[in-house]
């Protein structure tokens, strides 16, 4: 006897338990009843629930039978080709192979440079070899994850964490895009170059982990002198050149390294209050966290320090924050300023808004760089609303269903605008 559902092995009924739990602990998917109700005759003559299920004992003993083929949650849920699924399907391929996920998430985002996700699956060991194998820790496979028909993510599996307790066993699963290499990765040498555009500099650091560079901008012309330390991370690296150039750094769908604006995408609709779609609204306004000068000062070895400020008007003069940038370019150094500003008010003006679908109103996949109407007198937006940013969704995954969750700036934070304050009265 089992203290868990396992296939081949009797198992003592808990409080709390069901035919659907058994068999999703035992089997991977919830559809395996018959096969249990079959070999346990007692439960054939049992009383019903409100599922039309037969009911179970406290401490009765059940067995559980093998099943000569078992099929996963995927093979239930979705018995399509990748190039048919619904379009509410999350899929986990690993190594070009269907992994069975009971629950998971992805985040993508526009200013972090790489996408992650996570998921967990019932597992028992030595049903599937081939899966065990993928399943080993330190393994690296090689990951993409789909919504629908849609790719979304191609990177590596980095972290599997198994788990025994009252559910049985289960692993849980953590990735991230290809691109995450940059952001664990030191730079290795050389750590000096001068007269380097953006372009060329990025390219070389890439190149030497295996990354390919996508550039969907202009980056400017060249660095007198970019130099890095041996601890440097590459992507910080990057992103402090990057955004001296008004630059962001994020991931494509296939893993690239991507370099581009923010604001060049389509509008998806409107979110109101009070309609569908929108699950709750809240907000935190923090007055704390916003200052009215953000000043960059910056210095080479035998050259004078040269120093920018950028200014947000609704803020108290008072409030000052400095920082220290690695270009004495004087433009490249207001470009910084520029940026700090941005990027701090990228966090502290963010709203997030968890909805009920993965697809926003105008029919697509919500995603990163395009924009939202919103219409919301609790976070003091009312109509006609304002149009914000999406900086970046998470797309949840439930045996109950899916909804997303996505996080809105002004869009003025990157494009180096003016930060119009939407916050009005009615």
């Amino acid at each position: 006897m089992s203290d868990f559902p396992i296939a081949g092995k009797r198992y003592q009924v808990s409080a709390g338990d069901t035919l659907n739990s058994i068999s999703l602990v035992a089997y991977g998917v919830e559809t395996y009843i018959s096969n249990i109700v079959s070999v346990n005759p007692a439960l054939s003559t049992r009383r019903t629930n409100s599922e039309g299920l037969p009911e179970l004992i406290v401490n009765e003993l059940l067995f559980i039978p093998e099943i000569q083929e078992r099929r996963s949650v995927n093979d239930i849920r979705n018995e399509r080709p990748l190039t048919s699924k619904e379009k509410d399907d999350f899929t986990l391929v690993l190594e070009g192979r269907e992994v069975p996920l009971y629950s998971a998430r992805l985040i993508l985002t526009m200013d972090t440079a790489a996408d992650g996700f996570s998921g967990a699956l019932a597992w028992n060991p030595g049903q599937d070899i081939e899966l065990d194998k993928l399943l080993l820790p330190f393994k690296y496979p090689k990951t993409k994850i789909f919504l629908g028909n849609e790719l979304q993510l191609t990177g590596y599996l980095y972290g599997v964490n198994p788990e025994l307790g009252n559910n049985g066993r289960i692993k849980n699963l953590t990735g991230a895009s290809m691109t995450a290499e940059m952001i664990d990765s030191n730079v290795r040498p050389p750590y000096e170059k001068n007269n380097v555009t953006l372009k060329q500099y990025s390219q070389d650091r890439l190149k030497q982990i295996g990354l390919k560079a996508i550039f969907q901008t202009d980056t400017g012309g060249a660095f007198k002198r970019v130099t890095a330390n041996p601890w440097d991370k590459i992507f910080d690296d990057l992103a402090s050149l990057a955004s001296q150039r008004g630059v962001l750094i994020s991931s494509t769908n296939k893993g690239e390294v991507l370099f581009f604006q923010a604001g060049s995408g389509e509008n998806m609709g409107t979110l109101e209050e009070g309609q569908p779609l929108a699950l709750s609204w809240t907000a935190n306004y923090d007055g704390r966290r916003r200052f009215h000068t953000y000043k960059a000062i910056g210095q080479s070895p035998g050259a004078d320090a040269q120093t920018a400020v950028a200014v947000d008007d609704n803020i108290p003069k008072s409030r000052l924050f400095t920082f220290s940038a690695n270009d004495t370019t004087p433009g490249d150094i207001q470009r910084a300023a520029d940026w700090k500003r941005s990027k701090m008010l990228a966090d502290i003006l963010m709203m997030s808004i968890p909805v009920s679908s993965w697809y926003a109103p105008n029919g697509k996949l919500w995603k990163p760089n395009n924009s939202i109407t919103i219409i919301s007198e609790t976070l003091d937006l009312p109509a006609p609303g304002v149009t914000l940013l999406i900086r970046s969704v998470e797309f949840v995954f439930e045996s109950s269903g899916t909804q997303a969750i996505i996080n809105i700036v002004p869009e003025e934070v990157y494009t180096g605008g003016k930060i119009v304050d939407p916050w009005r009265v009615k």
